[in-house]
């Protein structure tokens, strides 16, 4: 799977009036309204929670939000003495994460603002179409069409045994699976294995490790690399063929 135009016109669309909150006049969209736009692109994308610090008076959160096999790192924060300072501080980090992806973006124009009503203006006189229109339809009345994929961009299936576990900077695991002529990707969470029926608990020691039963990988080009998008545990009768 890969993040394509139309996935980013359908991410960056603006949200109805219900879906903004106002916090000591500064706007937000909620965190449903998020995770609702994140689900209708891509049903699988995956939070990381990275690193949790405090800062003076404040909470601190690192995270990486995948969509689409593309991954945009964002560090949230809240203040001590409020609510549920770490929880905050976590569910502002996917907030930041998603606006990289364009999420609701379009609030850094929208200023302070004193109430709900004068919200909805700004959104009345900025936001004419109510629902994000796919950039491969707009002015065209015929349905859109989807490129084909070329043997460029088309996903290809790799066979792994092992694998390595290395250490970001902040001490992170994360997984490389190498692959045909000195090619490789980078897996920064193992819920795809989880998913196909592969313990991943003692896959945060750094260094080489067997893959048993071994797992075929559906990989598709994100750019200048490769990245996961699918997994599947293969058994002996499989490998052999």
């Amino acid at each position: 799977m890969a993040l394509t135009k139309d996935d980013l016109a359908i991410l960056i669309g603006m949200f109805d009036l219900n879906e903004h909150e106002l916090l000591r006049g500064y706007v937000y969209i909620t965190e449903e309204a998020i995770t609702r736009r994140l689900d209708e692109v891509d049903p699988s994308w995956e939070f990381q929670r990275l690193e949790v610090w405090t800062s003076g008076e404040q909470v601190c959160a690192s995270g990486r939000l995948t969509v689409c096999g593309v991954s945009r790192d964002g560090i949230g924060m809240q203040k001590l003495g409020i609510g549920e300072p770490e929880k905050g501080a976590i569910t502002d980090a996917l907030k930041r994460c998603a606006r990289l992806f364009g999420v609701g973006r379009y609030i850094l124009d929208m200023g302070n603002m004193k109430d709900m009503k004068e919200i909805g203006e700004w959104l009345k006189k900025n936001a004419p179409n109510k629902s994000p229109q796919p950039l491969s339809s707009v002015g065209n009345s015929q349905p859109a069409t989807t490129t084909p994929q070329t043997p460029q961009n088309a996903p290809i299936k790799a066979v792994v045994k092992e694998f390595q576990v290395n250490l970001d900077k902040k001490n992170n695991p994360y997984l490389i699976f190498s692959f045909g002529d000195k090619q490789s990707v980078a897996v920064y969470s193992g819920e795809k294995f989880r998913g196909a029926g592969y313990a991943t608990d003692g896959w945060k020691t750094k260094g080489y490790h067997e893959l048993t039963p071994p797992a075929e990988l559906t990989l598709v080009k994100d750019g200048k690399f490769w990245a996961l998008d699918s997994v599947k545990m293969l058994d002996v009768f499989e490998e052999a063929s």
